[in-house]
């Protein structure tokens, strides 16, 4: 009986080490079928450690790979300071490249001024009756076409009555008392100098009631403006009398204006090299060049004003619907400066009271540069130091390059410059 039971416990024995033997054959066989899933490219005697500590390198590999490529990610900022903006990109946020030449560059002085119209563009709308004036809904500033209606002048309620109804009748009483004479001169009843004096009275009264039946309405003889432009100034109010010749409205063709300049008496030796200006409206941020709206210097004062100024007259066309009597910021313009580096104010960038403009290293790479700056003529301003000739500058979309390198990505659609 115990020899069977010590069979019996040996059976038990080795059939318990054969089943671990074979789960842990199996449990070995899963993961190595899972190493060779994963890292098929590797020899299959090496084992789970090494497998998984190869993948793991190259997942390091492959993410960093993709982090460095600027197509992938859209744009960053690397280490060394470039940053990246695929060249898809830039177009769409309008960034545009130039190379820097050495030019020329005008000395500049900075001031105020003014836009005023020329006498030869403005037009006096006188009173062609004597009467009330009753004047149109135009207002100063609006546009008025080459007989357009200013004012109605009427005399229906006067003493004396309707001055039309009294130039008509004049006009037929002379025109009988004429006729009359005329025969008379005939029969020789009168003489040849009462018939002069019953012409020219017949002429006079004739050109008079011409001039006032073109023009005449049941509500008064009306006031038409001769040329087409803008209805500069009101010279009389609603309601007011008005005499025969009396100025009721001013009229501006607006084809010419002039620019005022405002220039200090401690620059009036600079006055004789002044050749041209630049100038910024009140009311926009655009400059305006005189070289290319047919500007040329008028005048330049012998002698200050009250306010210490002397006045510098340009004269240029109105190209760009300015409106006259607006004061405008001056950049005048003097003597040329020759190999002067020079950027577009587009171009730069402002921190914390330091300027930076964009250059780029190579297609899609740009880097950040300080710059020192020296005097701007409103257009372009001269460069003192940190680029030079051969550089490829941003001058439009500097803001969106600034953007790239502060943001992991540029908001759609957000392309205007600063």
């Amino acid at each position: 009986m115990r020899k069977i039971n010590y069979t019996l416990l040996f059976s038990f024995f080795l059939f318990f080490s054969f089943s671990m033997a074979a789960c842990h054959s199996h449990e070995q066989g899963h993961h190595h079928d899972e190493a060779e899933e994963h890292h098929h490219d590797h020899d299959a005697d090496e084992d789970d450690d090494h497998d998984h500590d190869h993948a793991d390198e190259e997942e390091e590999e492959e993410h960093d790979h993709d982090h460095d490529a600027p197509d992938h990610k859209g744009h960053h900022h690397d280490e060394d300071g470039l940053i990246h903006l695929s060249t898809k990109q830039a177009a769409r946020v309008g960034v545009e490249v130039d190379t820097l030449r050495l030019g020329s560059f005008f000395s500049v002085l900075h001031v105020g001024g003014q836009l005023l119209t020329t006498n030869s563009d403005e037009t006096m709308v006188v009173a062609t009756a004597a009467g009330i004036a009753t004047l149109s809904n135009a207002t100063e500033g609006s546009a008025v076409s080459a007989g357009a209606l200013l004012a109605s002048i009427s005399s229906n309620t006067l003493q004396g009555g309707d001055s039309f109804e009294k130039v008509k009748a004049e006009y037929e009483s002379a025109e009988k008392e004429f006729e009359r004479v005329q025969a008379l001169l005939k029969d020789g009843v009168v003489s040849q100098k009462r018939f002069d004096e019953a012409q020219l009275a017949y002429k006079q009264a004739r050109i008079a009631y011409q001039a006032s039946s073109s023009h005449a309405t049941s509500s008064g003889i009306k006031v038409v403006s001769k040329t087409s432009g803008y209805l500069k100034q009101w010279m009389v109010k609603q309601g007011e009398y008005v005499a025969v010749g009396q100025p009721i409205a001013v009229v501006s063709k607006n084809n010419r204006l002039q620019l005022v300049a405002d220039v200090p008496a401690c620059g009036f030796r600079q006055l004789r090299s002044f050749r041209s200006a630049n100038f910024i409206p009140s009311y926009g941020s655009e400059t305006y060049s005189l070289d290319k709206m047919n500007g040329k210097l008028l005048s330049y004062g012998k002698s200050s004003s009250a306010s210490s100024f002397v006045p510098v007259t340009f004269e240029f066309d109105n190209k760009g619907n300015f409106l006259s009597d607006s004061y405008v910021e001056v950049f005048l313009l003097g003597n040329e400066e020759k190999d002067v580096l020079s950027i577009p104010l587009s171009a730069v960038t402002e921190e914390q009271g330091l300027n930076f403009v964009y250059v780029q290293e190579c297609i899609g790479l740009y880097r950040k540069m300080p710059v020192k700056l020296g005097e701007s003529d409103g257009i372009r301003i001269k460069v003192l130091s940190g680029l030079k000739a051969g550089d490829c500058l941003v001058v439009k979309g500097a803001y969106q390059v600034k953007l790239a390198s502060m943001s992991s990505s540029i908001p759609e659609g957000h392309s205007h410059n600063h």
